[in-house]
Order: structure tokens, then C-alpha cells, then sequence
């Protein structure tokens, strides 16, 4: 069971799995945190959900794309001033889009 699934008094770390007596379940009286749960592996962490995240710097690169595409049309001023940026921005497109699909990561 990942830390976020219990409540915020309980003080445990959102991103850590945790075993709990019965299989995959929470412990029967959450309020008691520890009592028939204890932390797994250090190694094993949530995977935390970051779509909003992803979403809202995807729209941000659309709308940094989109500025400097006009600039280009309009005056070249966005190859001239930041080709190395014009360069990455479909890499940095591309990679976001992909981890928009947590399958693909």
C-alpha cells in the first residue's frame, strides 16, 4: 500500500510502499498507522501521478512553441536569437507527450 493512501496524521512518507497484514489491503484501523503495516523495501517506491503536472507543461511548450513559430514567421527573430532552445523544443514536445502514457516510461 503506497504512504499516500494513508491519512496525513499518520506522518508516513507518500511515495514509500508499505506492508500491511492481509494481502495488498489496508490495515484494518488506519488511525493506528504502524500497527500491522511496515515499510518495504527502500527500493520499492509509488509511482506517484504527475498527469496534471504533464498536462500543464505540455500546454506550455504548445504555447512556447507556438510564440516562437510566429516569431519565425514573422521576423526569423526566434532562429537568430535562440537556435540552440528551436533545436530542442520537439525533443522536450516528444518526451512530454510520452510520459503522458505511464506504460510507455
Amino acid at each position: 500500500v503506497c504512504g499516500s493512501a494513508f491519512p496525513e496524521s499518520c506522518g508516513l512518507d507518500k511515495s514509500s510502499i508499505y506492508t500491511c497484514s492481509g494481502v495488498e489491503t489496508m490495515p484494518s484501523d488506519p488511525i493506528n498507522c504502524t500497527l500491522g503495516c511496515e515499510l518495504s523495501s527502500p527500493d520499492n517506491r509509488c509511482m506517484v501521478d504527475r498527469s496534471a503536472d504533464i498536462k500543464d507543461l505540455t500546454s506550455v511548450i504548445d504555447t512556447i512553441i507556438g510564440t516562437m513559430n510566429n516569431n519565425l514567421r514573422a521576423n526569423n527573430l526566434t532562429l537568430v536569437a535562440f537556435p540552440p532552445l528551436v533545436s530542442l523544443l520537439n525533443e522536450v514536445e516528444a518526451n512530454l507527450t510520452r510520459a503522458k502514457d505511464p506504460t510507455e516510461l
